[in-house]
């Protein structure tokens, strides 16, 4: 059975996936790998619009709407007496704050933000924070033009950066389907031993890899709809424990064995 047969049938069939126990380890760590290729195309795609069509407005944006300003010893330096300066280009609001005044609060308000506040640079893209980063790290000092000159080089450099954050976006994605799965196999370990189900740990990991099919394609085209899941993480941990505990059920128990 191909590995696309096994992911539409691991959508509803319980006995399908105990059948896969019997499979080769191999096989089914392609198949996380599968899983978190699907579930990291809308994140992946976000990420590719954002940039294509994010890093020219912004760009021109601190050339044309903000005064000079500089960082300079770990703290922002406005050249202008209006020490707060605010815009918005396109998709992302841009803040220059020599006050100290913004807050957490008044940033977490903000879905797309590129910040210049007084001791550090703050980036949130969709509502998660992407980079946080204080001043006193920076290597020297930087004026508006060597800003605006840094993002022309990455402008210039996009594709080389949108396949990178992708790829790293997957490896990072992949890493946690893989936790996930053995996460997932722990408890089924333990459920097997009560349903005496004479298999292995291999076999339980591999069965907990297909059982967690039906939540992957769900949350990513919840993700693919931008639609928020309240209490998602309790749902999708709990469709995975009926999903292996009917699965680890349709193997034939140790009595039943002997007996046949």
């Amino acid at each position: 059975m191909n590995i696309f047969i096994q992911f539409y049938k691991s959508l509803y069939s319980p006995k399908t996936i105990a059948r896969t126990r019997f499979q080769k380890i191999g096989k089914t760590i392609a198949y996380v790998f599968f899983l978190a290729f699907i579930s990291s195309i809308p994140a992946v795609i976000i990420i590719n619009s954002y940039i294509m069509e994010n890093l020219e407005s912004v760009e021109r944006s601190l050339k044309v709407d903000f005064p000079d300003f500089s960082i300079e010893d770990g703290s922002l330096v406005l050249k202008e007496q209006n020490n707060f300066v605010e815009t918005t280009s396109d998709n992302f609001h841009i803040i220059l704050d020599e006050t100290g005044d913004q807050s957490d609060n008044d940033l977490a308000m903000q879905s797309n933000v590129i910040a210049f506040l007084d001791d550090s640079l703050v980036v949130k893209v969709e509502g998660n924070q992407v980079f946080n980063q204080s001043y006193v790290y920076f290597l020297d000092n930087y004026t508006k033009d060597d800003i605006i000159d840094i993002l022309h080089q990455l402008n210039n450099s996009k594709w080389i950066i949108i396949i990178l954050a992708s790829l790293m976006y997957f490896i990072l994605n992949s890493f946690m389907k893989f936790l996930a799965v053995t996460f997932l196999a722990l408890f089924g370990n333990i459920l097997k031993q009560p349903a005496k189900k004479a298999i292995k740990f291999s076999q339980v990991w591999t069965i907990s890899a297909y059982s967690i099919t039906i939540t992957t394609v769900f949350f990513t085209i919840m993700e693919f709809l931008k639609t928020p899941v309240q209490m998602g993480v309790f749902i999708g941990w709990t469709v995975n424990f009926i999903i292996l505990y009917l699965s680890i059920k349709e193997i034939p128990s140790k009595k039943q064995r002997k007996l046949s």
